[in-house]
């Protein structure tokens, strides 16, 4: 597998290696909406930050939009977070995320730290 979860009291860690591909991107974010812990969580760490070949189409993007909007009725709490020094990779996210139907506040990060602050910070503190 290209990627990994990190299961935390409040949230998780999803770190992804080398290439993201449609199928990878997908069980990762079905393996954390299906976990039982998920209707108590508070954050979603997406750590790209070993990804080299970043290789997700844009029909497995809607498809991840539809499932996050599943999963917020489940859980409407949860902040996700992307981390990423790939500049290329950061514009592709950024523009994901400020163009996209994401119902979750949402933010790109250059480290897990940075990250983890936010995500632990009140739930309606400006970004």
């Amino acid at each position: 597998m290209g990627y990994g979860l990190k299961w935390e009291r409040i949230g998780v860690v999803k770190k992804f290696a080398e290439q993201v591909n449609d199928a990878e991107f997908m069980a990762a974010t079905e393996d954390v909406q299906n976990d039982p812990n998920f209707g108590r969580i508070l954050f979603v760490i997406n750590d790209f930050s070993e990804v080299s070949d970043f290789e997700v189409t844009p029909p497995i993007i809607k498809a991840y939009f539809a499932s996050v909007a599943d999963a917020y009725r489940v859980n409407d709490k949860v902040k996700i977070a992307f981390i990423t020094q790939d500049r290329e990779l950061e514009a592709q996210i950024n523009t994901l995320v400020h163009t996209s139907p994401l119902p979750y506040r949402s933010r790109v990060f250059k480290s897990v730290s940075e990250a983890r602050n936010w995500c632990k910070g009140p739930k309606f503190k400006n970004p």
